[in-house]
Protein backbone atom coordinates (compact mmCIF):
# COMPACT_ATOMS: atom_id res chain seq x y z
CA UNK A 1 0.00 0.00 0.00
CA UNK A 2 1.03 3.36 -0.83
CA UNK A 3 0.35 7.03 0.37
CA UNK A 4 1.62 9.46 -1.88
CA UNK A 5 5.63 8.87 -2.30
CA UNK A 6 5.92 7.00 0.98
CA UNK A 7 6.02 3.10 0.88
CA UNK A 8 4.12 2.61 4.33
CA UNK A 9 5.72 -1.14 4.35
CA UNK A 10 9.21 0.79 4.55
CA UNK A 11 10.87 0.76 7.96
CA UNK A 12 10.64 3.55 9.20
CA UNK A 13 14.08 4.37 9.82
CA UNK A 14 14.66 4.20 5.96
CA UNK A 15 11.94 6.66 5.50
CA UNK A 16 13.17 9.95 3.82
CA UNK A 17 11.03 13.44 3.85
CA UNK A 18 8.93 15.81 6.18
CA UNK A 19 7.41 12.38 8.27
CA UNK A 20 11.15 12.32 9.80
CA UNK A 21 12.40 16.21 9.88
CA UNK A 22 11.87 16.49 13.62
CA UNK A 23 13.66 12.92 14.38
CA UNK A 24 16.84 11.86 13.93
CA UNK A 25 19.19 9.05 14.67
CA UNK A 26 22.63 9.08 15.59
CA UNK A 27 25.16 6.90 16.94
CA UNK A 28 26.92 7.32 20.83
CA UNK A 29 30.84 7.74 20.14
CA UNK A 30 33.53 7.27 22.68
CA UNK A 31 36.17 9.91 23.19
CA UNK A 32 38.63 8.63 25.52
CA UNK A 33 37.96 6.52 28.54
CA UNK A 34 34.32 7.75 29.95
CA UNK A 35 33.28 10.44 27.87
CA UNK A 36 29.90 9.72 25.41
CA UNK A 37 29.15 11.82 22.56
CA UNK A 38 25.64 12.51 20.48
CA UNK A 39 26.45 15.40 17.66
CA UNK A 40 23.25 17.26 17.42
CA UNK A 41 20.95 18.01 14.37
CA UNK A 42 22.74 20.94 12.11
CA UNK A 43 19.30 22.17 11.22
CA UNK A 44 18.73 22.59 14.50
CA UNK A 45 21.71 24.25 15.31
CA UNK A 46 21.32 26.87 12.82
CA UNK A 47 17.85 27.31 13.63
CA UNK A 48 18.88 28.80 16.50
CA UNK A 49 22.39 30.28 16.62
CA UNK A 50 23.88 28.05 18.17
CA UNK A 51 28.08 28.88 17.96
CA UNK A 52 31.07 26.67 18.97
CA UNK A 53 31.18 27.11 22.90
CA UNK A 54 27.16 27.87 23.42
CA UNK A 55 26.06 26.06 26.68
CA UNK A 56 23.11 23.64 26.53
CA UNK A 57 21.11 22.82 29.35
CA UNK A 58 20.09 18.63 29.19
CA UNK A 59 17.64 17.02 31.60
CA UNK A 60 17.14 13.57 32.16
CA UNK A 61 13.28 13.50 32.66
CA UNK A 62 11.30 11.02 34.32
CA UNK A 63 10.84 8.52 31.54
CA UNK A 64 14.88 8.23 30.80
CA UNK A 65 14.51 10.59 27.86
CA UNK A 66 16.93 13.55 27.31
CA UNK A 67 15.54 17.30 27.14
CA UNK A 68 18.44 19.61 25.26
CA UNK A 69 17.38 23.40 25.89
CA UNK A 70 19.58 25.96 24.32
CA UNK A 71 21.16 28.67 26.80
CA UNK A 72 19.95 31.63 24.38
CA UNK A 73 19.20 34.62 26.41
CA UNK A 74 16.50 37.26 25.29
CA UNK A 75 17.74 39.62 27.41
CA UNK A 76 20.85 39.92 25.48
CA UNK A 77 18.99 39.75 22.34
CA UNK A 78 19.98 36.63 20.63
CA UNK A 79 16.21 35.65 20.46
CA UNK A 80 13.76 37.77 18.13
CA UNK A 81 9.86 38.70 19.36
CA UNK A 82 7.43 36.91 17.56
CA UNK A 83 5.22 38.94 16.12
CA UNK A 84 1.79 38.61 14.64
CA UNK A 85 0.64 40.85 12.07
CA UNK A 86 -3.10 41.10 11.48
CA UNK A 87 -4.38 42.84 8.75
CA UNK A 88 -8.45 43.47 9.13
CA UNK A 89 -10.08 44.61 5.86
CA UNK A 90 -13.59 44.90 7.67
CA UNK A 91 -14.83 43.80 11.29
CA UNK A 92 -17.09 40.74 11.40
CA UNK A 93 -18.87 39.70 14.55
CA UNK A 94 -15.66 38.08 17.10
CA UNK A 95 -13.73 36.75 14.75
CA UNK A 96 -11.05 39.37 15.06
CA UNK A 97 -11.51 39.00 18.69
CA UNK A 98 -11.07 35.34 17.93
CA UNK A 99 -7.71 35.90 15.93
CA UNK A 100 -5.95 38.01 18.10
CA UNK A 101 -6.58 35.65 21.48
CA UNK A 102 -5.01 32.94 19.30
CA UNK A 103 -1.87 35.19 18.56
CA UNK A 104 -1.92 35.58 22.49
CA UNK A 105 -2.38 32.03 23.16
CA UNK A 106 0.34 30.69 20.68
CA UNK A 107 3.02 32.81 22.96
CA UNK A 108 3.07 36.06 20.18
CA UNK A 109 5.13 39.09 21.97
CA UNK A 110 3.90 41.45 19.80
CA UNK A 111 0.69 41.70 17.98
CA UNK A 112 0.11 44.38 15.18
CA UNK A 113 -3.56 45.43 13.51
CA UNK A 114 -3.30 47.51 10.10
CA UNK A 115 -6.67 48.29 9.22
CA UNK A 116 -8.71 51.38 7.23
CA UNK A 117 -8.63 54.38 9.41
CA UNK A 118 -12.56 54.48 8.66
CA UNK A 119 -12.57 51.50 11.26
CA UNK A 120 -10.71 52.69 13.92
CA UNK A 121 -13.33 53.22 16.51
CA UNK A 122 -14.87 49.70 15.74
CA UNK A 123 -11.15 48.51 16.22
CA UNK A 124 -10.37 49.55 19.30
CA UNK A 125 -13.60 48.04 20.98
CA UNK A 126 -11.98 44.67 19.78
CA UNK A 127 -8.92 45.44 21.09
CA UNK A 128 -10.18 46.59 24.37
CA UNK A 129 -12.25 43.26 24.40
CA UNK A 130 -9.34 41.08 23.95
CA UNK A 131 -7.41 43.28 26.81
CA UNK A 132 -10.30 42.71 29.28
CA UNK A 133 -9.77 38.95 29.13
CA UNK A 134 -5.66 38.65 28.93
CA UNK A 135 -3.36 39.92 31.33
CA UNK A 136 -0.22 41.79 30.45
CA UNK A 137 -1.39 42.66 26.57
CA UNK A 138 -1.02 46.63 26.03
CA UNK A 139 -1.31 49.20 22.89
CA UNK A 140 2.23 50.57 22.67
CA UNK A 141 2.17 52.15 19.76
CA UNK A 142 -0.53 53.77 17.69
CA UNK A 143 -0.77 56.01 14.25
CA UNK A 144 -3.68 55.82 11.85
CA UNK A 145 -4.63 52.85 10.69
CA UNK A 146 -1.88 51.03 12.63
CA UNK A 147 -2.23 49.52 16.41
CA UNK A 148 0.70 47.54 18.12
CA UNK A 149 0.31 45.91 21.45
CA UNK A 150 3.13 44.62 23.29
CA UNK A 151 3.04 41.79 26.15
CA UNK A 152 4.34 43.39 28.95
CA UNK A 153 4.25 40.61 31.57
CA UNK A 154 6.99 37.96 31.67
CA UNK A 155 5.82 34.50 31.05
CA UNK A 156 6.89 33.32 34.27
CA UNK A 157 6.10 36.31 36.50
CA UNK A 158 3.06 34.23 37.70
CA UNK A 159 3.77 30.46 37.21
CA UNK A 160 1.47 28.31 35.85
CA UNK A 161 1.00 26.37 39.36
CA UNK A 162 0.00 29.57 40.62
CA UNK A 163 -2.27 30.72 38.36
CA UNK A 164 -4.18 27.51 38.89
CA UNK A 165 -3.88 27.76 42.58
CA UNK A 166 -6.03 31.19 41.92
CA UNK A 167 -8.64 29.93 39.93
CA UNK A 168 -9.34 27.08 42.61
CA UNK A 169 -9.63 29.25 45.03
CA UNK A 170 -11.74 32.24 43.20
CA UNK A 171 -14.03 29.28 42.10
CA UNK A 172 -14.89 28.32 46.02
CA UNK A 173 -15.34 32.44 46.81
CA UNK A 174 -18.00 32.27 43.69
CA UNK A 175 -19.82 29.44 45.00
CA UNK A 176 -19.58 30.77 48.67
CA UNK A 177 -20.90 34.03 47.32
CA UNK A 178 -24.41 32.24 45.64
CA UNK A 179 -24.72 30.18 49.21
CA UNK A 180 -24.30 33.82 50.99
CA UNK A 181 -26.76 35.42 48.55
CA UNK A 182 -29.32 32.28 49.06
CA UNK A 183 -29.10 33.26 52.93
CA UNK A 184 -29.02 36.80 52.89
CA UNK A 185 -30.58 38.16 50.07
CA UNK A 186 -27.74 41.06 49.24
CA UNK A 187 -27.50 41.14 45.43
CA UNK A 188 -24.31 42.99 45.57
CA UNK A 189 -23.04 39.14 46.50
CA UNK A 190 -23.81 38.42 42.71
CA UNK A 191 -22.23 41.28 41.35
CA UNK A 192 -18.92 40.15 42.77
CA UNK A 193 -19.56 36.99 40.98
CA UNK A 194 -19.62 38.42 37.60
CA UNK A 195 -16.12 39.92 38.41
CA UNK A 196 -14.40 37.39 40.13
CA UNK A 197 -15.79 35.11 36.56
CA UNK A 198 -13.38 37.76 34.47
CA UNK A 199 -10.68 37.31 36.38
CA UNK A 200 -10.44 33.22 36.00
CA UNK A 201 -11.15 33.73 32.41
CA UNK A 202 -8.04 35.61 32.57
CA UNK A 203 -5.93 32.99 34.52
CA UNK A 204 -7.19 30.53 32.63
CA UNK A 205 -5.89 32.12 29.05
CA UNK A 206 -2.85 32.97 30.61
CA UNK A 207 -2.43 29.25 31.72
CA UNK A 208 -3.19 28.25 28.11
CA UNK A 209 -0.59 30.55 26.48
CA UNK A 210 2.21 29.93 29.11
CA UNK A 211 1.69 25.68 28.35
CA UNK A 212 1.93 26.49 24.58
CA UNK A 213 5.20 27.96 25.81
CA UNK A 214 5.94 24.90 28.01
CA UNK A 215 5.66 23.15 24.44
CA UNK A 216 7.83 25.52 22.10
CA UNK A 217 10.34 25.61 24.52
CA UNK A 218 10.41 29.12 25.85
CA UNK A 219 9.73 28.01 29.32
CA UNK A 220 10.79 24.89 31.41
CA UNK A 221 8.60 22.08 32.17
CA UNK A 222 9.39 22.59 36.06
CA UNK A 223 7.18 26.08 36.39
CA UNK A 224 3.89 23.97 35.33
CA UNK A 225 4.76 21.87 38.94
CA UNK A 226 4.22 18.39 36.18
CA UNK A 227 7.40 16.12 35.46
CA UNK A 228 6.53 15.12 31.96
CA UNK A 229 5.26 16.39 28.90
CA UNK A 230 2.38 14.31 28.19
CA UNK A 231 0.97 15.18 32.08
CA UNK A 232 -0.12 18.47 30.48
CA UNK A 233 -3.20 17.15 29.14
CA UNK A 234 -4.10 16.60 32.56
CA UNK A 235 -3.79 20.12 34.10
CA UNK A 236 -5.40 21.22 31.03
CA UNK A 237 -8.47 19.31 31.89
CA UNK A 238 -8.39 20.58 35.07
CA UNK A 239 -7.95 24.35 34.46
CA UNK A 240 -10.86 23.84 31.54
CA UNK A 241 -13.08 22.04 34.02
CA UNK A 242 -12.59 24.79 36.77
CA UNK A 243 -13.21 27.77 34.05
CA UNK A 244 -16.71 25.91 33.37
CA UNK A 245 -17.50 25.46 37.05
CA UNK A 246 -16.88 29.26 37.20
CA UNK A 247 -18.70 29.82 34.20
CA UNK A 248 -21.76 27.82 35.54
CA UNK A 249 -21.92 29.84 38.90
CA UNK A 250 -21.89 33.08 37.31
CA UNK A 251 -24.99 31.30 35.05
CA UNK A 252 -27.01 30.46 38.32
CA UNK A 253 -26.02 34.07 39.87
CA UNK A 254 -28.81 35.20 36.98
CA UNK A 255 -31.37 32.87 38.24
CA UNK A 256 -31.34 32.60 41.80
CA UNK A 257 -32.93 36.35 41.88
CA UNK A 258 -35.84 35.34 39.93
CA UNK A 259 -37.43 32.04 42.32
CA UNK A 260 -38.75 33.66 45.28
CA UNK A 261 -37.20 32.85 48.62
CA UNK A 262 -40.86 32.11 50.62
CA UNK A 263 -41.02 28.64 48.36
CA UNK A 264 -39.49 25.40 50.15
CA UNK A 265 -37.23 24.37 47.23
CA UNK A 266 -35.34 27.24 48.26
CA UNK A 267 -33.72 25.82 51.25
CA UNK A 268 -33.51 22.54 49.07
CA UNK A 269 -31.27 25.06 46.38
CA UNK A 270 -29.27 26.08 49.00
CA UNK A 271 -28.38 22.78 50.15
CA UNK A 272 -27.80 21.15 46.93
CA UNK A 273 -25.29 23.80 45.53
CA UNK A 274 -23.38 23.38 48.91
CA UNK A 275 -23.08 19.77 48.44
CA UNK A 276 -21.91 20.47 45.14
CA UNK A 277 -19.22 22.97 46.39
CA UNK A 278 -17.76 20.35 49.12
CA UNK A 279 -17.23 17.87 45.67
CA UNK A 280 -15.15 20.10 44.16
CA UNK A 281 -13.25 21.83 46.96
CA UNK A 282 -12.39 18.09 47.79
CA UNK A 283 -11.33 17.20 44.10
CA UNK A 284 -9.01 20.16 43.62
CA UNK A 285 -7.73 19.01 47.11
CA UNK A 286 -6.75 15.99 45.63
CA UNK A 287 -5.44 17.68 42.52
CA UNK A 288 -3.63 19.71 44.29
CA UNK A 289 -2.01 16.90 46.49
CA UNK A 290 -1.61 15.00 43.67
CA UNK A 291 -3.58 12.12 46.00
CA UNK A 292 -6.42 9.49 44.95
CA UNK A 293 -7.07 8.57 48.39
CA UNK A 294 -8.58 12.46 48.63
CA UNK A 295 -9.78 11.57 44.90
CA UNK A 296 -11.51 9.06 46.02
CA UNK A 297 -13.53 10.52 49.17
CA UNK A 298 -14.50 13.45 46.23
CA UNK A 299 -15.63 10.82 44.18
CA UNK A 300 -17.74 9.45 46.88
CA UNK A 301 -19.10 13.41 47.83
CA UNK A 302 -19.90 13.57 43.67
CA UNK A 303 -21.98 10.34 44.11
CA UNK A 304 -23.73 11.46 46.59
CA UNK A 305 -24.22 14.59 45.58
CA UNK A 306 -25.58 13.57 42.20
CA UNK A 307 -28.13 11.14 44.04
CA UNK A 308 -29.65 13.88 45.49
CA UNK A 309 -29.84 16.13 42.92
CA UNK A 310 -31.51 13.45 41.03
CA UNK A 311 -34.08 12.64 43.73
CA UNK A 312 -34.53 16.33 44.46
CA UNK A 313 -35.19 16.80 40.58
CA UNK A 314 -37.88 13.76 40.84
CA UNK A 315 -40.18 15.75 43.30
CA UNK A 316 -40.77 19.17 41.53
CA UNK A 317 -43.75 19.41 40.09
CA UNK A 318 -44.23 20.76 36.20
CA UNK A 319 -45.05 24.29 37.43
CA UNK A 320 -45.02 27.59 35.60
CA UNK A 321 -43.61 29.17 39.21
CA UNK A 322 -40.72 26.98 38.74
CA UNK A 323 -38.99 27.82 35.71
CA UNK A 324 -35.95 29.79 36.78
CA UNK A 325 -35.44 26.55 39.41
CA UNK A 326 -34.45 24.62 36.51
CA UNK A 327 -31.00 26.62 34.82
CA UNK A 328 -30.07 26.71 38.54
CA UNK A 329 -30.05 22.84 38.54
CA UNK A 330 -28.65 22.37 35.74
CA UNK A 331 -25.55 24.67 36.69
CA UNK A 332 -25.15 23.08 40.02
CA UNK A 333 -25.46 19.41 37.77
CA UNK A 334 -22.44 20.77 35.85
CA UNK A 335 -20.51 22.30 38.85
CA UNK A 336 -20.75 18.09 39.91
CA UNK A 337 -19.62 16.99 36.23
CA UNK A 338 -16.61 18.98 35.88
CA UNK A 339 -15.49 18.17 39.84
CA UNK A 340 -15.78 14.46 38.33
CA UNK A 341 -13.47 15.60 35.39
CA UNK A 342 -10.79 16.58 38.09
CA UNK A 343 -10.97 13.67 40.32
CA UNK A 344 -10.37 11.81 37.11
CA UNK A 345 -7.42 13.58 35.71
CA UNK A 346 -6.36 13.04 39.36
CA UNK A 347 -6.01 9.10 38.79
CA UNK A 348 -4.98 9.86 35.27
CA UNK A 349 -2.03 11.34 36.77
CA UNK A 350 -1.44 9.17 39.27
CA UNK A 351 -1.76 6.42 37.09
CA UNK A 352 0.76 7.76 34.46
CA UNK A 353 3.06 8.46 37.18
CA UNK A 354 3.02 4.87 38.03
CA UNK A 355 3.63 4.17 34.96
CA UNK A 356 6.81 6.00 34.11
CA UNK A 357 8.37 4.96 37.17
CA UNK A 358 7.81 8.74 38.88
CA UNK A 359 7.39 8.36 42.83
CA UNK A 360 6.65 12.09 44.99
CA UNK A 361 9.53 12.91 47.85
CA UNK A 362 6.42 12.93 49.95
CA UNK A 363 5.11 9.32 49.17
CA UNK A 364 9.21 8.09 49.76
CA UNK A 365 8.97 9.81 53.10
Amino acid sequence: MYIGRIDVRAPIADMKGSILDNKYKRKVQLTGSSTYIVSLPKDWIRRLGIKQGCEVLINIMPDNSLKITPLISREKGEEPPRIKLIQVKNISGDALVIEMISAYLAGYDQIILEYPVELEREIIEEVEKVQAKTVGLEVLEEEPGRLKLYMIVDNTSLSIHESLEKMMSIAVLMIDNALKFLKEGEKVLLQSIVRKDDTVDKLFLLIMRQLNQVLSGRIGLDKTGLKTYPEISYLVIVAKSIERIADHAVLLSKYITKIDPSREVYHDIYELLDLAKQAYMLSIRGFRLHDTRLALKALNKISEAEQRLNDFMETLPPSDGLNAIYPVLESINRIIAYSRDIVEATYNLATYRELIGYVDRKEKA
